[in-house]
């Protein structure tokens, strides 16, 4: 059984302690950014990171933090 992690603060290096955090906060952006390339970039390079999670014993912490990832990826450049 996986032990318990805190996948932002340990897999993307995120210290903010308040939860939950927004879309900017987890895509590592200055709020309200809209350079779509940054916001972007950030996303592939932390997808990229959560993806070596994915088999194992965090399988589903990754796909979780996959798809919030995604959401907030989505929601910045839409």
């Amino acid at each position: 059984m996986a032990r318990q992690v805190d996948v932002y603060r340990e897999w993307l290096s995120i210290k903010e302690p308040n939860r939950p955090l927004d879309y900017y906060q987890l895509l590592r952006v200055p709020r309200f950014c809209d350079d779509v390339a940054r916001i972007r970039g950030n996303y592939r390079k932390m997808n990229a990171h959560v993806r070596k999670f994915a088999s194992g014993d965090y399988a589903k912490q990754s796909q979780e933090l996959l798809n919030e990832l995604a959401r907030a990826m989505l929601s910045l450049t839409d």
